[in-house]
């Protein structure tokens, strides 16, 4: 690891540890009725920071193929509505 990327690696890799936690919660939270809706936003949260972290990986350098794949699901979304 060089040291002019360091900063953001450690960045990444608490973005991930917390979204573990997160999820690690959500499984337990989503047990009981009464904590469930916690647990729901517990892991929409942890799949948002590990959504965030991977788009702040360095090794991505092309956005356009993740831009067009986030697409095709919001597409058939809207077909099977319109069906």
């Amino acid at each position: 690891m060089t040291t002019d990327l360091a900063g953001g690696q450690v960045i990444i890799e608490l973005l991930y540890l917390i979204a573990s936690v997160l999820f690690i919660l959500s499984l337990k939270w989503m047990s009981s009725p009464t904590t469930a809706r916690h647990g729901i936003w517990a892991g929409e949260i942890g799949m948002l920071l590990a959504i965030c972290g991977t788009l702040l990986h360095h090794g991505i350098v092309d956005y356009r193929l993740i831009l067009r794949l986030c697409s095709v699901p919001s597409s058939a979304c809207r077909w099977g509505r319109w069906r």
